[in-house]
């Protein structure tokens, strides 16, 4: 039996085990993020030891020159401690100044660190050039004895080559489930076709795709019948918006939850065209429109408006704003006029709190004039929709002192109509 002192300067001389679990629980999860507390923890007693060690190791990361044989050598040496660590970050990035060589990892490597980490949902791996097994293939799971049967996250940041590798990750993700898969600065992927090939007998076979921007090699690695969720971040001025076109052409028919930047939309307006990429997910019951451009206008609103119209699943859309120039007065209308959604049951308004389009102050009686609530609390009526149930207003960045109650009470002073209607909602987050 330990008698000491409560964490965080409790009492003294009171017995862990009178001390609630959950309560313990709650105080070590707090320090989650303080690695030298964990790690005094330790050193307390046994009882903080079992319960500090799990949440010390649960997130580990090796940077250096070869961080997979720095984890295999920790790995060897600390076989007790493996089966905490829950995500794990490997990365080549810590390298001396001038040295510009990107450290390989070869995939006999990565079955190795696998192999190890029995608990493991999340896998991060940066700036590598991955290299293929000796053997030609892959041959599923019975080349791969692991303990792991689902990793929740699967990280490739910074890869500077797949190449023919594409084949081999995707046979040996195989041996168990991957539930995401994101790719990182992707227009380092250069899928070399002659050494993949349509005729491939692996991909990428997840359901969910989060992809910080998009190239045409992306398609190819990932199996179109399985995917249900994607994410796209980000159209930088090399990247050509109609990737996302040809890829939502092929994949789209089985997604049900889309979280598009509004930058490869307004992308494919600035060229004139009206981008019907939505058209290619008529499944789709969720879209995200994140982060818009600095400063949106109605008319992009509109193009918006009419892209997720074509989404006849529609159920919820959620729009955030990062900033919203004051001008703008008809942004959100913009996106109401034009979006035709019988089925849509939920929509959200996130903008950033320091924006005009809350009041500076919340005790105030009027939002600001300058802003279109007076055509917003009309659109949104369940004339409009008939199977809206909730509004919600969410505020990013939230200041101090702001509450659920006072944030609520300025919302039905700008939608008075949606407030009696009993859609109203307010979430400090989304």
């Amino acid at each position: 039996m330990c008698s000491t002192s409560y964490l965080m300067g409790v009492q003294q001389g009171v017995s862990i085990s009178t001390v609630p679990f959950e309560l313990l629980l709650s105080i070590f999860s707090s320090l989650e993020d303080d690695k030298q507390a964990l790690a005094s923890c330790t050193l307390v007693s046994k009882a903080w030891r079992d319960l500090a060690l799990p949440l010390l190791y649960a997130t580990m990361k090796f940077e250096s020159a070869r961080p997979d044989t720095s984890f295999l050598e920790f790995a060897e040496q600390h076989q007790d401690l493996t089966g905490y660590i829950k995500h794990l970050t490997l990365s080549g990035q810590g390298l001396r100044w001038g040295i510009t060589t990107t450290p390989v990892l070869v995939l006999d490597a990565l079955v190795s660190i696998l192999s190890k980490l029995p608990a493991l949902l999340r896998l991060s791996l940066s700036s590598f050039r991955f290299l293929s097994r000796t053997d030609s293939q892959i041959e599923g799971p019975r080349s791969t004895p692991f303990a792991l049967r689902r990793l929740d996250v699967l990280d490739f940041c910074q890869a500077t080559s797949l190449r023919s590798a594409v084949a081999d990750l995707a046979g040996l993700l195989s041996a168990f489930t991957v539930r995401t898969l994101e790719f990182g600065r992707v227009h380092h992927y250069r899928v070399d076709n002659t050494a993949y090939g349509t005729a491939c007998t692996h991909r990428f076979d997840v359901p969910n795709l989060v992809v910080w921007g998009m190239s045409k090699e992306i398609g190819l690695v990932v199996r179109r019948d399985t995917l249900r969720s994607l994410r796209v971040r980000h159209l930088l001025r090399w990247m050509v918006p109609e990737y996302i076109v040809v890829f939502l052409r092929d994949h789209g028919r089985n997604i049900t939850e889309l979280d598009l930047d509004l930058s490869w939309i307004q992308g494919l307006a600035c060229r004139g065209e009206r981008p019907s990429l939505l058209a290619h997910c008529p499944h789709a019951e969720t879209v995200c429109c994140t982060p818009a451009p600095p400063a949106p206008s109605p008319q992009l609103m509109q193009v918006v408006g009419e892209a997720a119209s074509s989404c006849r699943a529609l159920e919820a859309l959620v729009l955030r704003i990062d900033e919203v120039h004051p001008t703008n007065s008809l942004v959100f209308s913009g996106l109401l006029g034009t979006l035709e959604a019988g089925a849509l049951r939920k929509i959200v308004l996130s903008v950033d709190r320091a924006s005009s389009v809350w009041p500076l102050h919340l005790e105030s009686d009027e939002a600001d004039e300058g802003w279109d609530w007076k055509a917003v609390d009309t659109l949104l009526s369940r004339a409009r929709y008939p199977m809206l149930d909730s509004v919600v207003l969410a505020p990013q960045r939230p200041r101090a002192g702001d509450t659920q109650h006072n944030l609520y009470s300025a919302a039905a002073k700008m939608l008075p109509a949606v407030h009696n209607a009993g859609l109203l909602q307010v979430a400090l987050c989304v």
